[in-house]
């Protein structure tokens, strides 16, 4: 499936985005679905300026600066991915980004044990291809938009996809989902055991009940427990807006790990995902002509 997601245009820039994402199973019908990432799953990206594709091959230097900035941006250690950039010299997309998903894939067996017992609730994420495209009529090209547009694109995108997939690019679903699924797995067993067995609507299959916990839980992040939801509530509330503000001051800038049980939606993380510091410092150039 392919995506138009964004096109903008800034004074003289033209860039725009589009992805296209791989299931295990194909289903159109995601909302009933459960998704989570493959054990290893690539974000491939291609970078189109002016019509031209950059690959290593022509322009290494440009491809692995932007390529590593993307990978050891601080998103990924928020949303709790593990990254490795890898760029091929094939010409077939710019970089790939292998990531493995530090909250599936340590209980990756029981969710497939469930997908055996119910194929059409549990889905699993393979790969997104990302194909960026900027162009200027500017007669030098500056570096500095081109990593703007690339924050403003992605960064939207990320958002945008946290509708699509929340248990995979959602910072806050995410966290959701990590500390319910801990609870269920715990007392689920004991809450079915412990209901009279002559009631019809209890649920006596501990499969069937995690999934639907799972699932009333993923419309719990999608309804709340997503980026511009909180940003909503930070804008109705000072009270919820000082959490937020505390949370980055005494976490996230210092690098600190949080306080356990401190609330999801006091929580902030970071969505640059390209620094331009970074990446001028492994070109050593302010501009590209």
């Amino acid at each position: 499936m392919t995506v138009d997601t964004l096109t903008v245009k800034k004074d003289e820039d033209y860039f725009s985005l589009k992805y296209s994402y791989q299931l295990q199973n194909d289903n159109s019908n995601l909302e009933e679905q459960f998704i989570i990432p493959d054990k290893k799953f690539s974000l491939n990206v291609n970078l189109h300026i002016n019509g031209t594709k950059l690959h290593t091959t022509d322009y290494g230097s440009l491809v692995e600066a932007i390529g590593h900035s993307f990978v050891e941006c601080r998103y990924w250690k928020h949303i709790d991915m593990n990254t490795s950039l890898f760029i091929r010299g094939d010409k077939t997309t710019s970089f790939s980004l292998d990531l493995e998903c530090n909250v599936s894939t340590p209980i990756i067996n029981d969710l497939l044990d469930m997908k055996y017992a119910f194929p059409n609730s549990i889905n699993l994420l393979s790969s997104i291809d990302l194909d960026f495209h900027f162009n200027t009529f500017q007669p030098k090209l500056q570096l500095a938009d081109i990593v703007d547009a690339l924050n403003y694109s992605l960064g939207s995108l990320f958002i945008n996809l946290e509708f699509k997939f929340p248990f995979v690019f959602s910072f806050y679903g995410r966290k959701l989902f990590k500390t319910n699924y801990n609870w269920l797995f715990r007392n689920l067993d004991e809450m079915l055991c412990s209901s009279p067995a002559n009631l019809p609507s209890v649920i006596h299959n501990k499969n069937e009940a995690f999934l639907q916990s799972m699932k009333n839980i993923q419309l719990k992040a999608l309804a709340e427990y997503n980026t511009l939801s909180i940003m909503k509530e930070c804008d109705m509330s000072g009270s919820k807006l000082d959490a937020c503000k505390k949370y980055r001051s005494r976490f996230l800038d210092s690098g600190l790990p949080p306080t356990p049980n401190l609330s999801i939606k006091a929580m902030v993380f970071d969505l640059q995902l390209f620094d331009l510091k970074y990446i001028e410092s492994h070109l050593n150039i302010e501009s590209i002509t």
